[in-house]
């Protein structure tokens, strides 16, 4: 009797045994799957960096994202369109993207105001104009949803982005067809000056491609800029442009400020809080493998203990029982 019972542990023994490994071998295929998924060391800094968020972008296929800077001030490229150097970027946690400017040839001056793209590098998709100086670096832009007239042709759009933290945003300015979008004006320029400008080089196009008459595009572009009908006046008389704009007819308020003496215009959004609905949160995995291995051994060892504990009790009632 007693050595069927002892056959019985012994049998109980090894299916234990085998269910023991079984799970730890599920628990190592989780903490291996854990692995796979932490992002690997790159040795940049995102506290040193300009970094974006791609899972904001819906960009399936990118390869690497790319980061092209240029000043505002209309003094030239960083480094050229379609640069390998643009494309240098690593990812440094899950989902986010960091570029060291320094790291690679872009002098990024204090107090100087740039503007940013990220670009795909595989689709060449790429976002809409994002101001910036160096008090962003550390900072991670994201895409809001938001889609923005290309200001060349309207028949294309760029992804809207914004900083998480920073008040600067996509840069102010009149498209092609007179439609103001963004919503920062860059510091080399103001509403006044931009409607200047507009007056003198996009007039005729809008005028062909908006569907609108003079005074509907003219008050349409100067509401959005916040300007009145004295602005509107003093700059088509500086443009030297010919129009059928009537300042009676106008739905422009009366005001006599011109926009023209100030650096900056009540419609630069620097003075606003920057919204970051939609912003995707990350969490960093490392050191997560590490903790799951710990568990595993702990698992493993308590497991084949309540076996040992379990078969000797066995042993123990069944020889007392034979002994009885």
């Amino acid at each position: 009797m007693f050595k069927k019972i002892l056959s019985l542990a012994l049998a109980l023994m090894m299916i234990l045994s085998v269910a023991a490994v079984a799970a730890s071998a599920a628990e190592n295929d989780v903490a291996e799957q854990g692995a796979e998924n932490e992002v690997a060391p790159t040795g940049l800094d995102p506290a040193q960096c300009l970094n974006f968020d791609v899972s904001t972008s819906g960009w399936a296929d990118f390869g690497a994202v790319g980061f092209y800077v240029f000043p505002t001030d209309g003094s030239g490229e960083l480094i050229p369109w379609g640069s390998k150097k643009l494309f240098k970027s690593q990812e440094t946690s899950t989902g986010i993207w960091s570029y060291d400017p320094a790291a690679n040839g872009m002098d990024l001056v204090p107090g100087t105001e740039y503007a940013i793209i990220f670009v795909n590098q595989n689709s060449g998709g790429q976002t809409y104009n994002l101001l910036f100086d160096t008090s962003c670096l550390g900072d991670t832009a994201y895409c809001t949803g938001n889609e923005i007239e290309n200001p060349t042709d309207s028949n294309k759009t760029a992804t809207e982005a914004k900083w998480r933290n920073s008040s600067y945003g996509p840069q102010k300015v009149i498209t092609s067809i007179g439609n103001v979008v963004g919503d920062t004006i860059a510091a080399s320029t103001n509403a006044y000056d931009m409607f200047v400008d507009f007056l003198k080089n996009t007039l005729g196009n809008a005028r062909t491609f908006s569907g609108k008459d003079d005074q509907t595009l003219i008050d349409d572009t100067a509401k959005a800029l916040s300007l009145t009908k004295a602005d509107v006046e003093k700059a088509i008389s500086e443009a030297g442009a010919t129009t059928e704009w009537k300042k009676d007819k106008s739905s422009l308020s009366d005001g006599g400020s011109d926009t023209s003496t100030d650096s900056k215009t009540s419609t630069d959004s620097k003075t606003t809080t920057t919204s970051t609905t939609g912003t995707t949160s990350t969490t960093k995995s490392s050191g997560a493998a590490s903790n799951t291995q710990t568990g595993q051994g702990e698992t493993v060892l308590f497991i084949m203990l309540g076996i040992m504990v379990a078969a000797a009790g066995v042993i123990f009632f069944a020889r007392k029982r034979e002994r009885a």
